[in-house]
């Protein structure tokens, strides 16, 4: 009797023990489920953001190069090389030709021929050509970036987009008029050599607001850097 009641108890714990390590083995799995699941779903956020960061670097950078590119334009237009080539092409005499440096007052407007003036525009035109194209790409490049912008930022970046329109569009249909109205002796004629006021004001404009772009920009760029 006692050897049976041994036998049944050896039984009994063998069970127990065989039920406790089913339930061990049960828990465990369902707890490695959930944290292969946990791990899946990480990784899958994972991938979201940085599937979204790359698309944000590319549209920034995208963006950055194109809007460069743009001022670059407009900035070699007022620059001393590009304005010294319309004054060759001017070939306007001056009232004092050895002063130094030579001014819009000094020409003698009498001696602007219309065949010279109307290279001088058609040149100036060809120096600005690149940048109408860089116009519509802009505004392109931006449509995709500002989704991810803060509306300050877009505010900020819409601002710098537009003066450059505007300095460009000022500039090309000036030259466009003036060399079409053929009119030596307008006095219009000659901003667009020694270049000055009101132009230069407005690119050192945007040359401030550009800085403001650039630096939010790079802070995007170093964000990134960091994310990964």
């Amino acid at each position: 009797m006692d050897e049976l009641i041994k036998n049944y108890g050896i039984i009994i714990a063998s069970s127990i023990t065989g039920v406790i390590t089913l339930l061990t083995v049960a828990v465990t799995q369902i707890i490695n489920s959930k944290m292969q699941k946990r791990q899946l779903n990480h990784q899958k956020e994972m991938g979201y953001i940085e599937h979204f960061l790359d698309k944000r670097t590319a549209a920034i950078l995208e963006f950055r190069k194109i809007l460069e590119e743009s001022f670059s334009l407009l900035d070699y237009f007022h620059s001393n090389k590009a304005d010294f080539e319309r004054q060759e092409i001017l070939k306007a005499e001056y009232e004092n030709p050895f002063a130094s440096p030579k001014t819009q007052e000094d020409i003698v407007q009498e001696s602007i021929t219309l065949t010279n003036m109307t290279s001088m525009f058609e040149h100036g035109l060809k120096q600005l050509e690149p940048l109408e194209e860089k116009l519509i790409q802009l505004d392109t490049s931006f449509n995709l970036l500002s989704i991810y912008l803060s509306e300050d930022e877009e505010k900020l970046f819409i601002g710098v987009i537009e003066d450059i329109q505007q300095l460009a569009h000022s500039l090309i249909s000036g030259l466009r008029h003036y060399k079409e109205k053929g009119d030596t002796q307008d006095i219009y004629v000659l901003k667009f050599v020694h270049i000055e006021e009101p132009y230069r004001n407005s690119l050192e404009s945007i040359r401030k607001k550009l800085k403001k772009v650039r630096l939010i920009t790079k802070q995007y760029l170093y964000i990134q850097q960091l994310d990964k």
